[in-house]
């Protein structure tokens, strides 16, 4: 899989509300997110280590301020090769999209939660392309992009517009993720702005374990 930086924006009815920077390097998918504001601000970081056809080994995620890092192993805790830690899900888009199927069932796993707590789930095409997310987002168009779901437990529990092999919007029933447009180092700047400089630190750390 090609490395690459992406950087979005988190969007509430109130306004802008945090960022998240992706980074897939030497087969490993870093998230870090920076979600509202002191004293409510939520950060994360999950780095899962990615086999060559995409597949999982290994998670670890952590909420600076929790007891510590949650780590998955996918063969020690006997997850098969149709599961996927919660924030490989953003490649598990990528990879239905590509694949042209009806659906892509999974077992997704709680990247927060020892043992991952699996939970059956699903991908889908919207069976009606919806042309509008949960929050408006200022000049934000999904003409021409596809909707995918991810369905658990008979519902809807998120929505990801897809456009030219690339998610243009993420709806997660309650906050909209948008990507920031430009190279790494632009999109960073502009999706930074009036952040808490506590998200700003944590967003832009480098380093395995910073951070975490």
């Amino acid at each position: 899989m090609e490395p690459f930086e992406r950087w979005e924006a988190f969007h509430e009815p109130s306004g802008r509300v945090g960022a998240l920077r992706r980074s897939l390097e030497a087969g490993v998918l870093t998230t870090r997110i920076a979600f509202g504001r002191p004293p409510e601000l939520y950060l994360a970081v999950s780095r899962i280590r990615l086999d060559d056809d995409g597949s999982w080994q290994l998670s670890r995620f952590h909420a600076p301020g929790t007891t510590g890092p949650v780590l998955l192993d996918r063969t020690a805790g006997g997850f098969g090769p149709e599961s996927m830690p919660g924030y490989g899900e953003f490649l598990l888009v990528r990879r239905f999209v590509a694949g042209g199927a009806a659906e892509l069932p999974y077992v997704q796993l709680a990247d927060d939660v020892p043992g991952g707590d699996p939970v059956s789930a699903v991908l889908r095409a919207a069976p009606s392309a919806p042309r509008r997310t949960s929050v408006a987002v200022d000049g934000l168009g999904l003409d021409g992009a596809r909707a995918v779901e991810r369905i658990q437990a008979g519902r809807t529990a998120a929505r990801h517009w897809v456009r030219a092999g690339e998610m243009v919007a993420s709806d997660w029933q309650g906050a909209v993720s948008v990507p920031v447009a430009g190279a790494p180092s632009d999109a960073a700047w502009a999706s930074l702005e009036d952040l808490d400089d506590a998200a700003i630190e944590f967003l832009t750390a480098t380093g395995r374990h910073a951070g975490s």
